[in-house]
Parts: C-alpha cells; sequence; structure tokens
C-alpha cells in the first residue's frame, strides 16, 4: 500500500452495507424520523461527511427520505456528527452508510494508518408499529 496525495476538490467515497434486519416485525413498522447521533474521530487531514440511507428489501435507497448530516473537520477528535433521517421508512432491511472525503488545500498525503472512527452510537426513532393480530 502506498500513501495517497489528494488534488483540492479530489473526492474518495466509501460505501458499506448493513442488512438482512427484514422480517415479519421490521415490516410492520413505519418510521417517520430516525436520528443517530455519536462522536467521531478522523485522524485524516481531509475533511469527511458520513451520511446513512435506510435501504428496502431490493436493496434499494427508500425513495422519499431526506437525509441531513454534518461535516466532520480534519484531524478531528471527538467530533458530534448527527444523522437526520425525515420520511416514510417502510420495509426496511438496512441502511447504507457511505463517507465522502474531500481534499482541501493541505498537502498531507493519506496513509493506510488513518482511520475514522465512529463512537457511542445511538440511534432516535420516532414512528409506528401496525400490525393485525
Amino acid at each position: 500500500m502506498a500513501p495517497l496525495a489528494l488534488r483540492e476538490g479530489s473526492l474518495v467515497v466509501y460505501r458499506e452495507r448493513e442488512d438482512g434486519w427484514n422480517d415479519e416485525d421490521v415490516d410492520a413498522i413505519t418510521i417517520t424520523r430516525l436520528t443517530a447521533t455519536c462522536s467521531i474521530t478522523n485522524n485524516c487531514p481531509v475533511a469527511a461527511v458520513l451520511s446513512a440511507y435506510p435501504i428496502d428489501v431490493n436493496g434499494n435507497r427508500i425513495p422519499g427520505v431526506e437525509v441531513k448530516s454534518n461535516t466532520i473537520a480534519a484531524n478531528a477528535t471527538d467530533a458530534p456528527v448527527e444523522i437526520v433521517m425525515t420520511g416514510t421508512i417502510t420495509h426496511l432491511d438496512g441502511i447504507e452508510y457511505e463517507a465522502r472525503l474531500m481534499a482541501g488545500s493541505s498537502d498531507e498525503v493519506l496513509a493506510p494508518s488513518q482511520t475514522i472512527v465512529l463512537k457511542n452510537i445511538r440511534a432516535t426513532v420516532s414512528g409506528y408499529y401496525e400490525k393485525e393480530l
């Protein structure tokens, strides 16, 4: 592995999915607002935006859901982050999360030892559960 130098305006996108959540009980849930909070330590020399998107049982992002997040500064320690999803979330099967690293005017390079670490992850959900018994 070699260090990676980025010019101003360069963008690196990392995506990952956690899925397989859907079952009979989860399918009866309708979420209208989901707020996830955490603290992030970004020891990379570039800023990052962390986002998350709900995915359905077919692996697609659920349409009509607005996602808001904030930017984590380069070399930040325990920076608070809040991701808010609003809209109607049904048939939830998981989350696709995405980190976007945006190079600034720094000449520092990205090295394999640099990481972004999330701690104290918490979620608050508003919505309802509707199931015939």
